[in-house]
């Protein structure tokens, strides 16, 4: 509930001044007896000769219905109305009628004077019963939670459970020992108030019982129309001590009237029917104040604060406060930090998997230096089939780095394998899967040759390819490491709350910067449409036969492999937040695609080897059986070993 007073300036000898009276006298809050108190303040006024004794207060009363877009054309309505000027505005009553026509009156030189763990809620009483039903249903009540709410929703309001899905018996387990704030309406101080009437004169001079909720804040009213009266009273004084002299029957709404009549209120101090009167630099109030605790469904007072006892700020406490724990709860949570590692067996397994690949890998380019200068082999491109295995070896060096986290070793260590990481697999990728693609490219330049021309396309030509991709690469990752270097951060991953007040919050140590989505996703780009290139020229030479030279069908096995785990895995695997899991299908995916690339391309060469040459031999004897003609001649090409090509293109290793 926000009540609040409004002032400007101006007004012959009684002469009436005129105050726009804001009301909720209806809506879904209703200030019943706000209207009768300010009227009955007003007549105390009019009949007061030590005040305003030259002016007659008079007031207008407009229904807000509690809402701000009525109380907002009322203000606006009144204000354009130039048969009457209004010296002061009351009201609105309500927070939601009052905010918005405080903000615009200020347009007119109007003054207005307002009235986790712990939870305070600002809220009306048809949106707390919503609220504390939702609190009930996410288990934010009982001892480890403190509600803080306003103090003049009417008895037993949580009651009123027809809005919602929680039963009587559910909310009042939800309300139980929540806390209520209110302004004091009664003066507690000894003597009588303004007027020399007491907040019991109060009461029986407006005819209703002080213990009738529905009045309970009614003295607010007559207290905020006193206060008007006193600084239009000391502003008109002021008025007439200017040079020349003036006064409030001066008043218009371009006047500078108001600056007095702002001071006024600023300094009032006074003894009301509500208590002591007066206001902070802000225009707030500062009077008493009262705080009650919900205690077995009902509202119980158990302290209150009078600005003017001591320094204002202590409370006085006159009730037993009762907590559902031992005691008071935590006005925050305990937090206890946990950092999710990589398990050590986990990261043993993986890396005995990986130097289990480098073997392999080693294996293969020993077979494959060995056998270089062999038909078979040679014609495959044995330059190319080293470049896969050291992307190879590469990709399995990444995975090892990728294992080795803050469990680990330190942060400053952590921060240089996370860049190894990196470095390693951005070239592995490069170097392996560009020099098949570059093997499969001269295998389709040489069999898609229609003009059966002879053909020499040497190793050079695809290291100047492979080249070109690692430059990409590389620029790309030493911009990255200039612009927004990777850093060891702390990422939270899971926060579990229990009704202990201990919070436990997950957390792995992980290398991140802030543009790396854009560096990620420039090197990606790129490896993906590599692939969908290799891929395209795969399925071009699918019919090619010629085994000593075509590998074509392996790559075309091996990239359809790592799109297919690239599609599936990738997403998977950003999608989970357990390290462990997380750890595993990234490592997996490498691990898995780099063994199955190794295998589809070097394991049939050591199958067909001894067959190839022993096809070779008969190949040579059948040659020379058989004579040789023009349409042979235009189909076939030998080269020095005596190696057949179709289409006369001739392949060089050099």
């Amino acid at each position: 509930m926000v009540f609040a007073c409004w002032m400007k300036a101006g007004a012959a000898e009684k002469k009436p001044l005129n105050i726009l009276g804001l009301f909720p006298l209806s809506g879904d809050w209703i200030a019943v007896g706000f209207q009768p108190a300010a009227e009955m303040a007003i007549q105390l006024v009019n009949d007061n000769d030590d005040i305003l004794t030259d002016y007659e207060l008079k007031l207008h009363s407009f229904d807000t219905q509690c809402d701000g877009g009525v109380a907002t054309e009322a203000l606006y309505r009144a204000l354009y109305n130039h048969s009457v000027q209004y010296v002061s505005i009351l009201g609105a009553g309500c927070s939601t009628g009052t905010q918005p026509t405080a903000r615009t009156s200020h347009y007119w030189h109007l003054v207005q004077k307002r009235g986790a763990r712990v939870i305070v809620g600002k809220f009306y009483a048809s949106k707390a019963v919503k609220v504390f039903c939702e609190a009930y249903r996410l288990g934010m009540y009982g001892r480890a939670y403190v509600w803080i709410i306003i103090g003049w929703y009417l008895p037993n309001w949580w009651m009123d459970v027809s809005d919602v899905n929680c039963t009587v018996a559910q909310m009042r387990q939800a309300v139980e020992g929540y806390f209520a704030v209110d302004g004091d309406p009664r003066n507690r101080s000894p003597g009588n108030g303004v007027a020399n009437i007491s907040t019991d004169d109060f009461f029986r001079m407006l005819e209703v019982s002080s213990d009738d909720i529905r009045y309970q804040h009614t003295p607010y009213a007559f207290d905020c129309m006193w206060a008007i009266a006193m600084s239009l009273h000391e502003g008109n004084r002021k008025l007439r001590q200017q040079v020349p002299a003036r006064s409030l029957s001066d008043f218009t709404y371009d006047s500078d009237h108001y600056t007095y009549i702002n001071q006024a209120m600023a300094d009032t101090d006074f003894l009301g029917v509500s208590g002591p009167v007066s206001f902070r630099g802000d225009g707030g109030r500062t009077g008493s104040m009262v705080l009650e605790q919900n205690q077995n469904g009902k509202e119980v007072m158990v302290a209150t604060l009078n600005p003017s006892d001591g320094n204002g700020t202590d409370l006085s406490w006159i009730g037993d406060v009762i907590w559902q724990g031992d005691g008071p709860p935590a006005d925050s949570p305990i937090v206890e930090n946990l950092t999710i590692t990589i398990p050590i067996y986990l990261f043993i397994t993986v890396t005995t998997l990986s130097v289990g690949g480098i073997v392999l890998a080693i294996c293969f380019l020993v077979f494959n230096l060995k056998n270089r200068h062999k038909r078979f082999i040679k014609m495959s491109s044995p330059n190319m089939n080293n470049l896969i295995i050291i992307g190879g070896i590469l990709a399995y060096i990444s995975v090892i780095f990728y294992g080795i986290d803050g469990g680990l070793v330190p942060n400053e260590i952590l921060i240089w394998m996370c860049k190894g990481h990196l470095w390693t697999f951005v070239a592995s990728f490069s170097v392996a899967y560009g020099a098949m693609f570059a093997k499969i490219w001269r295998v389709h330049r040489i069999f898609t040759n229609k003009k059966l021309q002879k053909m020499v396309i040497k190793d050079h030509r695809l290291y100047v390819m492979i080249t070109a991709l690692l430059f990409a690469d590389f620029i790309i990752v030493i911009t990255w490491e200039l612009k927004d270097p990777l850093k060891v951060v702390k990422r939270e991953i899971d926060i579990e709350i229990d009704n202990s007040d201990v919070v436990h919050v997950s957390y792995t140590t992980v290398c991140a910067s802030g543009s790396q989505i854009y560096f990620y996703g420039t090197i990606l780009a790129i490896d993906a449409v590599l692939l969908m290139f290799g891929a395209f020229l795969a399925w071009e030479t699918r019919h090619v036969t010629y085994k000593a030279l075509n590998d074509s069908k392996y790559i075309g096995m091996s990239i359809y492999t790592v799109v297919v785990l690239s599609f599936i895995g990738a997403p998977v695997a950003l999608a989970i937040d357990d390290v462990a899991l997380h750890y595993v299908l990234i490592s997996m995916f490498i691990f898995f695609a780099t063994t199955l690339t190794l295998c589809m391309v070097f394991i049939p060469k050591l199958k067909d080897t001894n067959t190839v040459t022993s096809e070779s031999h008969r190949t040579n004897a059948h040659t020379q059986a058989e004579p040789t003609g023009k349409n042979t001649a235009a189909l076939s090409h030998q080269d020095s070993s005596g190696q057949a090509f179709p289409g006369d293109a001739k392949l060089s290793s050099s």
